[in-house]
Order: structure tokens, then sequence, then C-alpha cells
């Protein structure tokens, strides 16, 4: 979700209002898409005093969605206050094409292996963040490392980057790794 917006709903009056009904919900075909992030006490409301409503926007699916936060009080001239919520629902998918590579056997006296590569991309409708590690390998045996440049930058929609990769052991033995990406892709 979202970061909690607030709403604040007042009282101008002298008189004390009490809310009727629900006093304060969440209507229309998008209403699920949002949500009351605190559970604001309905008691009456003295004369100039407030309630503040945080909302939320929860979305379960992409698109443009809209709501009404409706408040409903005994107030003679206006027991109906409608706010009109709107947002759009966007999705960050990352795909990643291209492992496991293997760098076969390769001799330590040599240097390194020609460089292979995965590409990363893009398929959602909203920017995606590579978080504090970004891209970066596990490499507990040593020998492999990123070649590639700005691998940790954002990447729009659609939008593809290629990290290559090379290894170049300074010991003999079998050695591993693992290439780990840390993005705003919350699947």
């Amino acid at each position: 979700p979202t970061a909690a917006q607030a709403i604040v709903f007042g009282n101008i009056g002298r008189a004390e209002l009490s809310f009727q009904g629900a006093g304060v919900e969440i209507l229309g075909t998008d209403a699920g898409q949002f949500e009351i992030a605190n559970a604001p006490v309905l008691d009456p409301l003295s004369g100039n005093g407030a309630i503040t409503v945080f909302v939320r926007f929860a979305p379960t699916s992409m698109g443009q969605k809209a709501a009404t936060l409706r408040i409903t009080t005994d107030d003679p001239d206006e027991a109906v206050v409608d706010i009109g919520l709107v947002g759009r629902g966007v999705n960050e998918e990352i795909n990643v094409v291209g492992g496991p590579l293997d760098f076969g056997i390769q001799d330590i006296a040599l240097g390194a292996t020609p460089s292979l590569s995965v590409t990363i991309r893009n398929q959602g409708t909203a920017p995606l963040r590579f978080l504090a590690t970004g891209i970066y390998i596990d490499d507990l045996n040593g020998g492999f490392r990123i070649t590639s440049s700005t691998v940790n930058s954002d990447l729009a929609p659609s939008q593809s980057r290629v990290v290559t990769i090379e290894f170049d052991p300074d010991t003999e033995g079998v050695k591993s790794a693992s290439l780990l990406i840390s993005s705003s892709d919350t699947d």
C-alpha cells in the first residue's frame, strides 16, 4: 500500500456534530482498492473540533482506480461529505534471462575468461528500482566479478539491461557463485 494520506474533517460550527450510520466509509466500484489506515474516534465532534482520517491506496490490480470517502453526520446543511479518492495501480515485474552461466575450465595462469551475460528486463508498468544492495555476486570462492557498469540504476517499463560477468580464479578447484538481484518487484 501507499503511505497513508491525511484527510482532516473539521466542524467549523459551534454546535456538536454526531456521526450517523457508518460515520466514515469508503464507497464505490473500486472501494476495495483503498483502506482507512486508522480507526478514527467517532465520538461527537465539538464545535471547532476535527478528526483526521488516514487513507491508503492498496491496489490489487493495475489501472486507474476511483472511490469515495464518505463522512456522514447530523449536520443540517451538509449531512454527507464526499471526498474523491483516485490512484493508479502499477506493477514492477522483473524477468532475468541467460542463466545459469557455465564458464567451463579455466587455467588460473591465463587470466579471466570471456564474459558471459544475463539480461534483466522490466516487464511491469512502473519503474523497477534496485534496492540498497542492487545487483551483486555472492562469491565465497573468489574469482567471479561483474564487468558491466551502472547496473544499479532504475529500469523503466520495457527497458532491459545486460549484466556481464567474468571468471578469473586465483586458486584451483571447483568454484561457484550466485548473482543476486535486490529489486522493488514484490513477488
